[in-house]
């Protein structure tokens, strides 16, 4: 069980040390009381993330929501060759004193709960090496990112590389870094599987400066309920700790638009591709042939998958 415990407390640092890289700092809440003579070091900020933080007696970890901190902090004096136990010896106290109250200490790791009033907080500390100490701090709380998308018109838009395409903004703060179009099929998973299929014969791209504290939990949070009220239809989801994906159909009003919009690495990228608008009639003239594209069909099956309705209206 140890060797079990440490894994996921090392998974945490990894974790952690990720949202560290071009991360903007926020300060630690008054409330995480550590030793007067702690050090701070590198610190970064999500407004909202996630942590699975190890319990005692308790095989599996707790997964908390909420404001996260990831701090390196060290304490100056102290030996690295300083023993476990006489190292939180050292730091423990100050934590009690501030409120907090221990779920689990085992080694070079620690779990602690804050609860006073109405803010309930979790902490998972981790010695590096000797007196050098990481910390995740989640406050728990929802996402706070109210968040509305307009619907695609009924006519399709007219798409300028330099602007926001009109039915899919990016949140508040988000900076325009890019925007091109590709005259290439579109490529996109189509179903929770991730069966990638070609859905449309190009796509318009928006790259876009994330928003300060963004996490892959609060862009899903933010984007997956409001594209459904929106009518697309959410068909895919991934994220982890680097990242997001969400790929997403709308079919309503004869129209036929994918999005796949990512999230990671301090950007944004919206991936559109609109395969009505198509004149079907005029390729087939020139060429004697037309792709239809997102005529999707059931995996091994001669079957038409639902989503490929608008495609084939788009044949007639």
């Amino acid at each position: 069980m140890r060797g079990v415990a440490h894994g996921i407390a090392l998974g945490l640092w990894l974790l952690s040390a990720t949202l560290a890289e071009g991360a903007s700092a926020e300060p630690a809440p008054g409330y995480l009381t550590l030793p007067a003579k702690a050090k701070f070091g590198a610190t970064a900020y999500e407004a909202h993330g996630e942590i699975a933080f190890p319990i005692a007696d308790r095989e599996e970890p707790m997964t908390q929501q909420g404001r996260h901190w990831y701090i390196e902090w060290s304490l100056p004096g102290v030996s690295d060759e300083l023993p476990g136990e006489q190292l939180w010896a050292a730091i423990e106290p100050s934590l009690r004193k501030g409120g907090w109250e221990r779920l689990r200490l085992q080694g070079a790791e620690g779990t602690f709960r804050y609860r006073k009033g109405n803010v309930e907080a979790w902490l998972s500390m981790l010695s590096a090496v000797g007196s050098d100490m990481r910390l995740d701090l989640i406050e728990r709380g929802a996402a706070a990112l109210p968040f509305a998308l307009p619907s695609p018109a009924a006519k399709p838009e007219k798409l300028d590389p330099g602007k926001d395409i009109p039915y899919l903004p990016p949140l508040p703060g988000a900076t325009l870094a890019d925007g091109a179009y590709t005259p290439e099929p579109f490529l996109a998973p189509t179903d929770a599987n991730g069966e990638m299929a070609a859905v449309a014969p190009g796509s318009h791209r928006r790259l876009y400066g994330e928003p300060t504290g963004m996490s892959s939990l609060a862009f899903v949070a933010a984007y997956e309920p409001a594209l459904k009220k929106a009518g697309w239809r959410v068909v895919h989801i991934a994220r982890n700790a680097a990242g997001a994906d969400i790929v997403a159909h709308y079919a309503r009003q004869g129209r036929d638009i994918w999005a796949r919009l990512h999230q990671g690495g301090g950007d944004m990228t919206f991936t559109v591709g609109v395969a009505d608008g198509v004149d079907m009639g005029a390729l087939l003239a020139r060429d004697c042939r037309a792709p239809l594209h997102g005529a999707l069909f059931d995996f091994n099956r001669a079957t038409f998958k639902p989503e490929a309705e608008t495609a084939l209206i788009r044949a007639r």
